[in-house]
């Protein structure tokens, strides 16, 4: 644990190496100190149809990541972590139009895993 999914907009893609920034995301939620490293999932999905606002289509730009992780960390770990990957965020994508973070706890009585 945790899922981090980071989501951007495929207009992104010129200025976005995807290695490079999933790497990234993936070594700062290490550094956190909060997970194990073998314990965090991180993957990349670019997003084709969108809307921003009043915006049609590749009129503006966004990227989000999504931490998904076990109930348990306090409100000041979960606000470190978030603001450590925006930070990164607005260092290399300070063009883009919205950069957002959301960390959520997910249920350990219902998370299922083999």
């Amino acid at each position: 644990m945790p899922h981090i999914v980071i989501e951007y907009t495929n207009n992104l893609e010129e200025e976005l190496k995807q290695a490079d920034l999933l790497s990234t995301v993936h070594h700062t939620a290490i550094q956190s100190g909060l997970f194990s490293a073998r314990a965090i999932k991180t993957r990349l999905r670019e997003i084709d149809d969108y809307i921003i606002g009043e915006h049609p289509k590749s009129t503006g730009s966004f990227i989000h990541i999504s931490v998904a992780l076990l109930q348990g960390r306090i409100p000041e770990q979960k606000l470190a972590l978030s603001q450590s990957l925006h930070k990164i965020l607005k260092s290399k994508f300070p063009k883009a139009d919205s950069l957002s973070v959301d960390v959520r706890d997910m249920d350990k009585t219902s998370y299922s895993k083999l």
